[in-house]
């Protein structure tokens, strides 16, 4: 099947999931409350929003560059995925677990990330110290500032 018809296809599928969600399962499934400033419903909708978002992206993406070939090295990539990767993304995981319970978030989310970035394919260095370490800042200041709960 043409790589363009199964982004339009993977697209379609994400932006009905979104539909189904912020129009079906939040309202009856996150309980709505009239008190205090943000609704519990705020980052459900708002995540299904970006999903949604992101399916019209590749919609429109797989429209647009469907009469342009792709490199090779992507549909070779394509072609052979790694046998090992979900193995080693649930031991990663693991090993997420562990060390979070031991020593903490701060030095269990770079690791993963890290370890995440390298099992996907990641071979920058400087990518693979720099973003672990902003995405753990990120998330940190979302949990402890944003929604007031702590992660130590």
């Amino acid at each position: 099947m043409n790589i363009y018809k199964l982004d339009m296809i993977s697209g379609a599928g994400l932006l009905v999931l979104a539909l189904v969600l912020y129009y079906l399962l939040i309202p009856n499934f996150v309980a709505d409350n009239g008190i205090g400033a943000m609704s519990p419903r705020f980052f459900p909708k708002l995540g299904t929003m970006l999903i949604g978002a992101g399916g019209c992206i590749l919609i429109a993406a797989s429209l647009r560059s469907s009469g342009s070939p792709r490199k090779a090295e992507v549909s070779s990539a394509l072609n052979q995925p790694q046998k090992l990767s979900p193995l080693l993304s649930a031991a990663a995981i693991a090993g997420f677990i562990l060390v979070f319970q031991w020593f903490g978030y701060f030095f269990a989310a770079p690791l993963l990330i890290a370890a995440l970035m390298i099992v996907f394919g990641g071979r920058n260095l400087l990518a693979i110290l720099l973003l672990p370490a902003a995405a753990t800042a990120i998330l940190f200041a979302v949990f402890s500032f944003g929604l007031n709960l702590p992660l130590q």
